[in-house]
């Protein structure tokens, strides 16, 4: 569903609330996951945008479908804005 940074490790959290500890950085991991279903919302967090529930333009946070609020950084809003229009359709 999302991935989060720590440190030079990753947090690969799963759809099945399964949390996985990569020894690997955001930056490489994003770098080899597909790049039309994961997008870098943030500097700490990279979200699959089929999770993607709703989004709040005011707060500039992506709720996933698991109730997880993402940051998302106002520099890449008109990017998430392309992928998810990609998404949908």
């Amino acid at each position: 569903m999302y991935l989060e940074a720590a440190g030079t490790y990753t947090l690969a959290y799963l759809s099945n609330g399964e949390k996985i500890v990569l020894s690997k950085s955001i930056k490489l991991i994003e770098d080899i996951v597909n790049s039309n279903l994961f997008f870098r919302a943030h500097r700490s967090y990279v979200i699959n945008v089929k999770f993607v529930k709703r989004f709040d333009r005011d707060l500039y946070s992506i709720t996933l479908t698991n109730e997880i609020e993402i940051p998302l950084s106002r520099r890449r809003y008109d990017s998430f804005i392309k992928a998810m229009k990609l998404i949908e359709g």
